[in-house]
C-alpha cells in the first residue's frame, strides 16, 4: 500500500510565488487597458475642428468681383476685405459655421475678428459685414 506523503518540493514555492507574481502583473496590465480605453474617446476627441483638409467650398472666385456680396451669415452680408490671400496654416485656423445656405465653411483665427473664406490649401480670404 502506497500512503500519501506531504513534501514540499524545494523549488514548488518559487514556481507558485512566480505564477502568483505572474498573473497579478498581467492583471493590472489589463485594468491599465480597460481603464485606457474607457478614457480614449475624451481624450481624443477634438473640440475645436481645424481647416485641414477641408475642401474648397466657394463656387466662385471673389477677387475676380471684388465689389458683389460673397455670402450671407445671420441675414449679414459679407464682402472681401482687400485683394490679398492670407497664408495661413490650417491647424491655426478653426471652423467658425456655415453660411445662411449651407454650403459655404466659414473659419476664424484666435488672433483676427474676420471671418476667412479657404480658396486654397493654406489660401484664405478675409471678409467683413456691410
Amino acid at each position: 500500500m502506497a500512503s500519501k506523503t506531504n513534501k514540499v518540493l524545494p523549488g514548488q514555492r518559487w514556481a507558485l510565488a512566480l505564477m502568483v507574481a505572474f498573473l497579478l502583473a498581467m492583471s493590472l496590465a489589463a485594468g491599465t487597458v480597460v481603464l485606457d480605453s474607457w478614457d480614449r474617446a475624451k481624450l481624443e476627441s477634438i473640440r475645436e475642428p481645424f481647416s485641414t483638409g477641408d475642401p474648397i467650398t466657394l463656387g466662385v472666385d471673389p477677387l475676380q468681383h471684388p465689389g458683389r456680396e460673397v455670402l450671407r451669415k445671420g441675414g449679414t452680408a459679407y464682402f472681401l476685405r482687400g485683394k490679398q490671400i492670407l497664408n495661413l496654416n490650417e491647424y491655426e485656423v478653426l471652423r467658425a459655421g456655415l453660411d445662411d445656405s449651407g454650403k459655404i465653411r466659414l473659419y476664424r483665427t484666435p488672433e483676427m475678428n474676420s471671418i476667412l473664406v479657404k480658396v486654397g490649401v493654406g489660401k484664405f480670404l478675409q471678409l467683413e459685414p456691410r
